[in-house]
């Protein structure tokens, strides 16, 4: 007696279904087998250095890396940023907005920018420095091309919110940054 298989065999398929059965099992080999390589994007080496010292005399380091340090060129032309907070969520954010329009920075040099310093920002409370106005800090990009930029900044920004004293409190700025964007 013959020992019958509960699987079929080559020898067991009719030969008119043999090229739809090797048609299918191409497709299946293209659809799973053959997976296309996804493209990961660089690693992210962007840094953001500063030093805060706050008016009472503290210090606080910004010392962002990766994702929490951020920089470029806003999306449709809404200047150039850089920003930076630490694992307390201490930041500071710099933007430059070009006062002919809102075209960023190309070209190396010294430039004025508006400089916010926010002591918490998981914290909707939180005191709010800045220097928007007259009296604006500087910032220097010693590098700056299609995808890179590299410099130092520094401002004074005063109180200007609730849970400091209103324009009496105030913060000294300094940092570098640089990175791909």
């Amino acid at each position: 007696m013959k020992k019958s298989s509960r699987f079929p065999t080559i020898q067991g398929i009719k030969p008119k279904f043999i090229p739809l059965l090797a048609a299918v099992s191409i497709l299946l080999w293209l659809f799973t087998g053959c997976k296309k390589k996804i493209d990961t994007p660089p690693p992210n080496n962007n840094e953001m250095k500063a030093t805060v010292i706050v008016s009472s005399g503290s210090t606080i380091n910004i010392d962002a890396a990766g994702s929490k340090a951020a920089m470029g060129c806003s999306l449709f032309g809404g200047g150039t940023f850089v920003s930076g907070t630490n694992p307390d969520n201490a930041a500071a954010y710099i933007s430059y907005v070009h006062s002919a329009g809102l075209s960023c920075i190309t070209s190396p040099g010294t430039y004025n920018f508006s400089c916010e310093y926010r002591k918490n920002i998981a914290d909707p409370n939180t005191p709010i420095y800045s220097n928007i106005g007259i009296n604006r800090g500087n910032i220097t990009f010693t590098v700056v091309n299609d995808h890179y930029m590299e410099g130092y900044f520094n401002a004074v920004s005063w109180c200007n919110s609730p849970g400091c004293a209103f324009r009496i409190d105030s913060v000294i700025i300094a940092g570098t940054f640089k990175g791909n964007y």
